[in-house]
């Protein structure tokens, strides 16, 4: 059963400062702490001291197991910013490549109109003609 499954199964809820968010609200949330309250960094932290505080520091005492809704709270968070931030940067070098097609064509109209600065006089009146 994936993440996803299990926590609609489970009927997972984020108790943030913006109040009670279901996983989708949770794809909305910004990566990192904006005006608006509450982002995946913030969200991220927070389960991570609830699951580390959950499953003990001792390794010698026995301690019970994390959690169960507080990893799979944890693994989604985690695995929806690891989503957000692949898609960040493929806009990043999508955007990078078209500023480098946008300056590529810009110099292949430079030297097209260069090219046609430099045609004879008689060719160009010509070319004028032929159009």
């Amino acid at each position: 059963m994936n993440l996803f499954e299990k926590a609609t199964r489970k009927k997972l809820r984020f108790h943030t400062d913006k109040g009670i968010l279901s996983i989708e609200d949770i794809w909305d949330l910004p990566l990192i702490h904006g005006r608006n309250g509450t982002s995946l960094d913030t969200l991220y932290k927070e389960l991570n001291k609830e699951r580390q505080k959950q499953d003990g520091e001792s390794i010698i005492v026995p301690t019970l197991q994390v959690n169960t809704k507080t990893k799979l709270k944890f693994d989604l968070v985690k695995y929806i910013i690891q989503v957000k931030l692949k898609e960040r940067e493929e806009k990043e070098k999508f955007i990078e490549n078209q500023e480098k097609k946008e300056k590529i064509m810009s110099i292949i109209a430079a030297k097209q109109d260069e090219s046609l600065i430099n045609t004879d006089i008689d060719d160009l009146k010509k070319m004028l003609k032929d159009l």
